[in-house]
């Protein structure tokens, strides 16, 4: 046995986490990397072997996306939100100028947006611009 005050001990453990730093390195090094990507619509894993620089980009299927309008100045500072597409249609809350919402529907000029507070909600297509989405980061508003 090897006493405990030798300086042995210590210069057996600094290599002993040379050597498996080392070789951990070595292995890194010399195999390639290899990635398995699942495909939901597919049964069976599929195995991609990444060599240098190659990056997987995972084909990612984005949700669709609403397209989305602006509500303009109306002159009042607000814009009444309606429970369905008509002025006779019961008044559900208001909007701001300057605000986006996406819509799902479009009748007879009136949107009808997703808004968090109001499952039914119609706005006048008189006060709202449509949003180009191109602008979007990261499907980002």
């Amino acid at each position: 046995m090897i006493p405990q005050n030798s300086k042995v001990m210590p210069m057996l453990l600094i290599a002993m986490v040379v050597a498996v730093f080392a070789f951990s390195l070595y292995v890194f090094l010399t195999t390639e990397n290899t990635v398995i990507v699942v495909n939901e619509a597919v049964s069976e894993p599929k195995e991609v072997v990444v060599t240098g620089s190659e990056q997987i980009k995972p084909e990612v299927e984005q949700p669709a996306q609403n397209p989305r309008i602006r509500i303009l100045e109306t002159g009042v500072g607000f814009l009444n939100v309606r429970e369905s597409g008509s002025t006779q249609a019961r008044q559900v809350g208001r909007v701001l100028p300057g605000e986006v919402y996406e819509y799902t529907q479009l009748q007879n000029n009136w949107y009808k947006i997703v808004h968090p507070d109001f499952p039914n909600a119609w706005v006048s297509g008189q006060y709202v611009e449509v949003v180009d989405r191109s602008s979007d980061l990261m499907g980002g508003e």
